[in-house]
């Protein structure tokens, strides 16, 4: 059987700090057979986040990877979009301008939740049972959405 990692962020995204090259090499190590480099685009923000210059950068660098372990670890290229419903027309952007093997697409940020926090900064113990479920369907509609 093959081992691949389909969920790879380098330090392009918010929430990692290490360079592709030394995920790849941590992947090879450990017996993985491929990995996604798919960076976060942040939907609630696009723009400001300049989420098309991401995109470009995560291409580059899932490309360069592929030249440089051909032959010994796949390398697929890859994004996530987070919140797409957000900002169709620029999401629609950047999928059609890049050849991605792989496309995610996730929810972090409920689009009802008034503050609009990341819902794993949340603290859900402070909700009733009534409130837990309304969140829980606002997610769910937004997760429809994308």
């Amino acid at each position: 059987m093959k081992r691949y990692n389909s969920h790879i962020h380098t330090e392009v995204s918010p929430d990692c700090f290490e360079s592709g090259a030394s995920l790849a090499q941590a992947a090879l190590s450990a017996g993985f057979d491929g990995i996604s480099i798919t960076d976060h685009c942040a939907g609630s923000n696009y723009i400001s986040y300049n989420s098309y210059d991401l995109a470009k950068n995560t291409v580059k660098t899932a490309k360069d990877l592929q030249k440089e372990y051909e032959g010994r670890l796949e390398v697929f290229k890859g994004i996530e979009l987070e919140e797409m419903f957000w900002s169709p027309d620029y999401v629609q952007r950047i999928v059609d301008s890049f050849d991605f093997d792989i496309v995610l697409a996730s929810v972090h940020k409920v689009s009802k939740c008034p503050t609009r926090a990341y819902f794993s900064r949340i603290d859900f113990s402070k909700f009733s049972a009534e409130d837990i479920r309304t969140y829980a369907g606002w997610y769910l509609d937004d997760v429809y959405q994308t």
